[in-house]
């Protein structure tokens, strides 16, 4: 077995788009562990033991469901995003079947890396996590 060269933190509540999520970045990235949260109060608890931690626990790369339980995506990228970003270089991607040019100006002026919507371009979706986790090429 190899070590992983870091984590991936998705979060969704619908267990569909984790499965799919899954397989995805099992075929795609099957360099990355993935961690999944079914609500955003769990993912919001990962990413707060993740600040204040010296070397964030490898995680590379958080993508959020917005409409979810508890906590929304939006409330999560307004809270942390910034921080994640600029301290802990950790990209914060926003997901939703409802993305608006408002909601997506909105998400990223609060520190989003991207905002991709539902359902997924998946050409869009590979290019901007590539970008993400900072691959030489995002056009193979």
């Amino acid at each position: 077995m190899t070590d992983k060269k870091g984590k991936i933190l998705v979060a969704d509540d619908e267990e569909g788009i984790r499965y799919f999520l899954e397989r995805y970045f099992q075929i795609k990235f099957p360099e990355f562990g993935v961690e999944f949260f079914g609500n955003g109060s769990l993912l919001e608890n990962r990413v707060n033991g993740i600040i204040g931690n010296d070397n964030a626990e490898n995680v590379r790369l958080i993508l959020t469901d917005n409409n979810m339980p508890f906590v929304s995506g939006s409330e999560i990228i307004e809270r942390h995003a910034f921080r994640l970003g600029r301290d802990y270089k950790i990209p914060v991607f926003l997901m939703s079947g409802m993305m608006d040019e408002r909601k997506s100006e909105t998400a990223l002026r609060n520190g989003a890396y991207a905002c991709i919507r539902k359902p997924f371009d998946f050409v869009e979706l590979e290019q901007q996590i590539k970008q993400a986790l900072g691959y030489e090429s995002v056009r193979e």
